[in-house]
Parts: structure tokens; C-alpha cells; sequence
């Protein structure tokens, strides 16, 4: 998402303004932005769009019952039915957990900037990887499938990456599967978020 998309539907006259919005908030421990990542070049790309996750489920639980009027617990409980809105969370709890994996394995601790060790991968057909957690020359493609079962084409977005970047393995984050496939390791989300 770019900062023009985020200014669609705003009374915010320019782009620079939500980027200054989203960049204090990202100082004040609120949100995490992650960069699209150049493969080949193991760099972010900083003009093209961003992933923007809340940094804690607190804030995003509190802020959305103060956006939509309601009691925030109730409406917690409300959004926590939904599958889809309980996988966007456990999504951004992942990112934030990769933040602190970035940050137990850099080399360079003091100035950490956790935007160019950890970022978001699209390939040429849109399949989007969720996170790719770096340091030097290593890379480790991270994708969230909170879900049952896992299925051939939840490895595309791994697959894909790996061709253009040639890495080998990765992980897929399931709900509670817990094997090896095609080279990939599924884990279940609770058990990463423990070891991280």
C-alpha cells in the first residue's frame, strides 16, 4: 500500500502528510512498515508500496472499536469470529516477531533499523510472500497460512521467491501442522511466536 492509496477517503491534502502520520507512528511503537523487497538485489525498495501492520493487537483492537463507535472489548470479541480478521492478526503479531528475529541475529545491533532487515516480497504474478527476514547475505522467506490444511499453491509464493532469489527451504506458518514439504518447513504460528 502506498501512502496515496492511505490518503484515498481522508480529509489529508497530500501523500507527504500520511507518510509523516505513519512514520510517527511507527516511532511511537504503534505501527511497523515493512518495504517490498528487491530480491536479487537483497535491498527494500522505497518508492514502491508498503505492508503497514499494527505493532501490538492492542492498538489495532482499540482503535478500530473507537473507529466503528463500539465498545472496544465487545467488538474484539465481534472481529475475533471472523477468520479472516483473526488471520490479519496473527499476520501482523508474525511481523512483529520477525522484527525481534532480525533484531537476535544482526551482527550490528546499535543502530538497528529493523526496515532492512525484514521486509515483504511480490513476484511478476502477484503472489505475495508475507515477510523475508535477512542478515547479510542469508535470507529467510516467512509465509502465514493460518489454516487447516495446507495446500500446493500456499507454496507458490515460496516457490516463486526461491527461483528468483535462490534460496533454499523457508517456512510456512499453519495453525498446527507440523511437518516438512518440498523442502519447506510448516510450523505451527504458536510455536514460532514461542521460539522467537
Amino acid at each position: 500500500m502506498g501512502w496515496s492509496t492511505l490518503k484515498k477517503g481522508t480529509d489529508v491534502a497530500s501523500s507527504n502528510t500520511i507518510e509523516n502520520y505513519v512514520t510517527a507512528l511507527d516511532s511511537s511503537f504503534v505501527l511497523n512498515f515493512f518495504y517490498r523487497m528487491n530480491a536479487p538485489e537483497r535491498k527494500p525498495e522505497y518508492a514502491k508500496e508498503k505492508k503497514i501492520i499494527f505493532a501490538d493487537p492492542f492498538f489495532f483492537h482499540a482503535l478500530n472499536g473507537w473507529v466503528h463507535g463500539k465498545e472496544p472489548f465487545d467488538h474484539t470479541i465481534e472481529n475475533l469470529r471472523s477468520k479472516e480478521k483473526k488471520s490479519i492478526l496473527v499476520e501482523q503479531s508474525v511481523g512483529e516477531h520477525c522484527i525481534r528475529l532480525a533484531y537476535s541475529i544482526a551482527r550490528q545491533k546499535q543502530l538497528f533499523e529493523y526496515k532492512r532487515h525484514v521486509m515483504f516480497w511480490r513476484g511478476k504474478e502477484d503472489r505475495e510472500l508475507d515477510f523475508v527476514v535477512t542478515e547479510d547475505s542469508t535470507m529467510m522467506p516467512i509465509e502465514v497460512k493460518f489454516q487447516e490444511q495446507i495446500v500446493r499453491e500456499d507454496l507458490y509464493p515460496l516457490a516463486d521467491f526461491r527461483k528468483v532469489s535462490g534460496t533454499k527451504g523457508g517456512i510456512i506458518l499453519s495453525k498446527d501442522i507440523l511437518e516438512k514439504r518440498d523442502g519447506y518447513s510448516i510450523v505451527p504460528v504458536s510455536t514460532f511466536l514461542l521460539l522467537i
